[in-house]
């Protein structure tokens, strides 16, 4: 299978280094408290917001963390079987997609392809059979344009009103018992106790 994993707030915490670049009045930020998809361009206003998530990417990208302790571990076991694409939203921004890549490598997340779509596309018209990624519009989009693919959402409390069908995971490693078929992913999830992704 061909898989399109999304890059920020998917596998890479972005907004942790954002929220501090954004400045004194976004420190101490979190996740948590990104209450829609548009809140960032409305709190701090698009110049402003964008300008922290880009240069989190062009500044700092070695000191954006893993969105959860999963994320390696996942990719490289998705990747034993299936052809894994890194996949990202993002302006034509010079040095972005570079300190992504950076930070892919860093962490040793291996990938056949970095694709980047432009701000004014959707992931949905893309050619895959697999989508993990946090953006609540996503799910209804591949659902209508291509809708033999599944749809995996990273759970934020910005995209819990997402619309279609999916599969919603707290962590990267939810996606494993639906992608790879072994009685370590079995054991993994009852370990877990998070059987409900």
């Amino acid at each position: 299978m061909k898989i399109a994993l999304d890059h920020d707030s998917t596998l890479a915490a972005t907004g942790v280094v954002a929220f501090e670049l954004i400045g004194d009045d976004a420190a101490g930020l979190t996740y948590e408290n990104v209450e829609s998809w548009e809140w960032g361009l409305e709190t701090f206003g698009a110049a402003r917001y964008l300008s922290g998530m880009w240069h989190a990417w062009t500044l700092r990208p070695l000191e954006v963390p893993v969105m959860d302790e999963s994320v390696v571990e996942t990719v490289r076991r998705l990747a034993e079987d299936h052809e894994i694409h890194i996949v990202t939203s993002q302006p034509d921004h010079m040095g972005v997609a570079e300190g992504k890549e950076q930070w892919l490598q860093h962490h040793g997340i291996p990938y056949e392809k970095f694709v980047v779509v432009g701000p004014d596309t959707t992931k949905a018209f893309l050619d895959y059979d697999v989508y993990v990624d946090d953006k609540p519009y996503l799910p209804e989009r591949v659902n209508r344009w291509n809708p033999d693919a599944r749809v995996f959402v990273r759970d934020h409390r910005y995209n819990r009103e997402a619309v279609g069908e999916y599969v919603r995971i707290h962590k990267l490693a939810d996606v494993l018992p639906h992608l790879v078929d072994d009685e370590e992913n079995e054991l993994a999830l009852a370990d877990d106790g998070n059987g409900d992704c």
